[in-house]
């Protein structure tokens, strides 16, 4: 297997954005707070991609961030649709 050799620019970089996909899935069923943080988490693995960035961290990066944003859609709608729900029961 080939060893990939990153910058310490690029470390920091992939780093982060595993860092952001973490928190980001991790927030993923509150809603839209954990959209926000699973997209900023997109795009700072792109940004990573683009610097060149690559590995284990990377790989988990992406991987994380794009369940994140899939999960937290899915939990945004589920929430509005309670919500509605229960405003429904309260007229009856």
């Amino acid at each position: 297997m080939e060893q990939i050799q990153n910058s310490p620019e690029q470390q920091g970089q992939a780093k982060g954005a595993m860092i952001m996909s973490i928190v980001g899935l991790a927030l993923s069923s509150t809603g839209i707070p954990g959209l926000i943080v699973s997209l900023i988490a997109r795009k700072k693995c792109k940004a990573a991609e683009a610097e060149g960035a690559a590995g284990g961290q990377m790989k988990a990066a992406n991987i994380l961030s794009k369940i994140g944003v899939p999960v937290s859609i899915v939990c945004t709608v589920l929430y509005v649709i309670s919500f509605i729900a229960g405003i429904a029961s309260q007229l009856n």
